[in-house]
């Protein structure tokens, strides 16, 4: 689950209730797994995906196939979000 920045002051609250814990640059809640790139799209079976992974990443072919996520994504935010309610997802950020 990405987090997003916090502040260090916010950083040092949650590590020290351990609640946060550091991996690289991304940041996890401990006891919940961050959502993988394109997990949604694999698991709808989305033809662009499929596409995609019978490509080589970089490839001339693969970034021409991935400009249709990019500008014309066939699938909408509200398919998207209701997955990841139904996948037990949550989408947090830090109080302002």
């Amino acid at each position: 689950m990405r987090l997003g920045i916090y502040s260090t002051w916010t950083q040092y609250i949650l590590q020290n209730r351990g609640l946060l814990k550091l991996k690289g640059e991304a940041m996890s809640i401990e006891g919940y797994v961050e959502y993988k790139k394109r997990e949604f799209c694999n698991d709808v079976r989305c033809p662009v995906q499929l596409a995609l992974n019978s490509q080589r990443e970089g490839s001339e072919e693969y970034e021409r196939t991935r400009q249709t996520c990019k500008i014309d994504c066939r699938h909408t935010t509200w398919e998207f979000h209701h997955w990841l309610m139904e996948k037990g997802y949550l989408i947090v950020r830090p109080e302002k």
